[in-house]
């Protein structure tokens, strides 16, 4: 089984040690990964594209909540 874990900075040193010191448990500590360049050519064509209509974050989450709510 797999966990993937959202700990503030200043508790993971302590549970990192403590996960590690068990038999049973592995840690990928990767935190650099490679984007593809296929992806970064979608997000670039995205930004770049004159006819995109952009709204603010906290607006797309009002719209979100309504729909959901």
């Amino acid at each position: 089984m797999k966990v993937t874990l959202d700990i503030q900075d200043n508790k993971a040193g302590f549970l990192l040690e403590l996960l590690s010191s068990l038999e049973y448990v592995t840690i990928d500590n990767t935190e650099n990964f490679e984007v593809p360049e296929w992806h970064k050519k979608i997000v670039m064509d995205r930004v770049n594209d004159p006819n995109a209509k952009y709204i603010e974050a906290k607006e797309f989450f009002k719209k979100l909540d309504k729909k959901i709510l």
